[in-house]
């Protein structure tokens, strides 16, 4: 709903002179992160002045030609609304909306201006004596964060303790399992050799043949100095003789100078603190002994379906160590830490997730997504906090990178991908607390019940994977005759899926023409798949090479295909019509519970009814009639 008006205001207001449809975007953004009310058609009184006085000033970061273009756009947009029916009834009288607007437009351009108005962003860059704007790269986040962390605890306090996130108190019960697309799982036999030659496996039974029968300990627990580097040495991170003199990789410990425990070595206390979870140490007063895993670590070298299963074991206990608990920060920033480090854990959860499911996303976007609530859009993000929670994230993920979950990431704009032993994991993960990730099989020689249970259990790139697999060889004909009966029997969205899957391979979408047309629910669908593709066809015509400078037209034909209704203009018989409103909508209420509401569903969707419609829909042959009309 909120994209279809913003849209419809963008290509309105393009080329008129003063407006700026960024604004209206903006505008949408803020007041459903802030207000708690993302429908871009509702405006009640009091919302104009609070974000035009406190929330743009405090975290919109632009030009002045931008500042001067919000109150002539958003006259301009809550007009807009007006003449075209899209004010909510919900709304202040347009007249009052108006009035308020022109109260506050003498003092929004001194409000933008005012830096007791500041949020964090501009707070910090003031503080370390950066313009906003200058802190995106690494090397200069890297240096301003050097200048923040060097100030006295007491400035640190001052420039971020009031911007300080909340914490939202939960209500009592359970989070919702999660929810995973079926994955096809690796040999157990493979697995186990992936995790045998992970860099944390090698560490870690490097560690318990270093203690031996025991080693010293502090009164905390920790090693001490002396046993510590003894250690570092056994591990190849210092050589023995010039472990004095030469000085530490940005993955190694601190200075020798600086470190008066081991607790001050960080890659070695990471180290340390999965060895002691997953049991490979038992402390004793003074002395660490090899713990209730040595067992498992002294026979790595044996390849057994027995030996490999109590490996990916002991694996998965470092895989849920590092997944679930979080270390300390190393240094004071003036806010709650675990505020912070509740941001970071969900950052690598959500990036682990993502990749899970076959997206691709760098670090770099997981943050803006984790930031989102206090920067929306383009507006400034605040860097300072960033890159606390960056450089921590990219640790984590180090530390599974170590364990042989996911790809090693250089940076903030690479990817994060799961290996094969970390999809393993993570499902195991997710399966052990209630969650659902299935695992899914071979189809190829399946029926094609089976095949098709299998492909929507899947995601997109495995399902068309797993798709081709069954339709193999045989003759397309013959093989579309056998799933068609099948596809009729499923819910609109999940047909819909399968046969959006279909349409693209060579020959298909004719011999669904040849199958469908005396069908009364597969014929109309199969028709509008026909226009979903060639509308596709003709964008991809035009933007040969990618996407980037795809036009404000061509958005919105992509938008019409994403949600099927590209047959909207095509000349066909009645009962087609009936057929295809009724499986359009049944395919966006699918899985709501009604009442279904008109921000749930896309504008485009609800455009599709009128009265005649819906008493026309009674005499539809569509098998979710009856689900549609209870939504509507």
């Amino acid at each position: 709903m909120a994209q279809g008006v913003v849209q419809g205001f963008t290509v309105w207001a393009r080329g008129r002179a003063a407006l700026e449809p960024d604004v209206v975007e903006t505008l949408t953004d803020l007041k459903g992160t802030y207000l708690g009310d993302a429908a871009p058609g509702r405006w009640r009184s009091g919302e104009l002045r609070e974000l035009l006085l406190e929330v743009i000033p405090r975290k919109v970061t632009a030009d002045d030609a931008w500042y001067a273009s919000v109150v002539p756009t958003t006259r301009a947009f809550l007009t807009y609304l007006h003449q075209h029916g899209q004010l909510h009834p919900a709304s202040a009288p347009l007249s009052s909306l108006l009035a308020e607007l022109d109260d506050v437009a003498g003092e929004f351009t001194d409000a933008v201006h005012d830096p007791a108005r500041f949020g964090m962003a501009k707070s910090l860059l003031a503080r370390v004596g950066l313009p906003a704007g200058q802190l995106m790269d690494q090397e200069s986040l890297d240096e301003a964060m050097a200048r923040f962390n060097a100030l006295p605890f007491e400035e640190r306090d001052a420039a971020l303790g009031q911007f300080a996130p909340t914490r939202v108190e939960e209500e009592p019960g359970e989070d919702e399992p999660v929810v995973l697309p079926g994955v096809r799982l690796a040999p157990t036999a493979e697995l186990a050799e992936a995790a045998r030659s992970s860099r944390t496996i090698v560490e870690l039974e490097q560690l318990d043949r270093w203690l031996r029968t025991g080693r010293a300990v502090t009164g905390t627990g920790v090693l001490t100095l002396k046993e510590a580097r003894s250690l570092q040495v056994t591990l190849g991170w210092e050589a023995p003789d010039d472990a004095e003199s030469a000085p530490p990789d940005l993955d190694d410990d601190l200075p020798r100078r600086t470190a008066r425990s081991a607790r001050d070595m960080p890659r070695l206390d990471r180290l340390w603190t999965v060895a002691e979870a997953v049991g490979v140490l038992d402390v004793h007063t003074t002395r660490v002994y090899a713990g209730p895993a040595r067992p498992v670590l002294r026979a790595l070298a044996t390849r057994s379906p027995g030996a490999d299963e109590k490996l990916l074991a002991f694996w998965q206990q470092a895989f849920d160590e590092l997944l679930l608990t979080s270390q300390p920060l190393p240094f004071r920033i003036g806010v709650d830490p675990h505020v912070v480090l509740g941001v970071v854990m969900g950052v690598v959860m959500h990036g682990l997730l993502t990749a899970y499911e076959g997206d691709e996303c760098s670090v770099a976007e997981l943050l803006d997504e984790a930031f989102q609530d206090v920067a929306p859009g383009e507006i400034f993000v605040p860097e300072a906090m960033r890159g606390v929670v960056a450089l921590r994230v990219l640790e984590r993920l180090g530390q599974f990178a170590d364990l042989g979950a996911v790809a090693p990431i250089a940076g903030a704009a690479q990817p994060v991908a799961l290996t094969p032993l970390g999809v393993h994991g993570l499902r195991t993960a997710v399966v052990a607390r209630g969650g659902e990730a299935p695992a899914v099989g071979d189809v190829a020689g399946q029926p094609a019940e089976v095949a098709v249970d299998q492909i929507l259990l899947a995601g997109p790139a495995l399902a068309a994977e797993l798709l081709l697999e069954w339709l193999g060889d045989r003759p397309r004909g013959e093989a579309l005759a056998e799933v068609m009966p099948v596809l009729r029997g499923q819910p609109a969205a999940l047909r819909y899926r399968v046969l959006s899957l279909l349409v693209p391979l060579e020959g298909v979408l004719d011999e669904l023409r040849a199958i469908a047309p005396g069908d009364p629910l597969l014929g109309p669908l199969v028709l509008a798949l026909s226009a979903d593709f060639a509308a596709l066809a003709a964008v991809a015509k035009r933007f040969p090479d990618g996407p980037d400078d795809i036009d404000e037209d061509a958005v919105a034909q992509l938008a019409v295909v994403v949600q099927g209704l590209a047959w909207r203009d095509l000349e066909m018989p009645p009962a087609y019509r009936r057929t295809l409103v009724v499986d359009s909508l049944a395919r966006a209420v699918f899985e709501l519970e009604p009442p279904v509401r008109s921000g749930d569903v896309d504008a485009d969707h609800w455009s599709l009814l009128d009265e005649a419609t819906v008493l026309r829909m009674v005499d539809c042959e569509h098998p979710e009639v009856d689900v549609v009309l209870d939504a509507i």
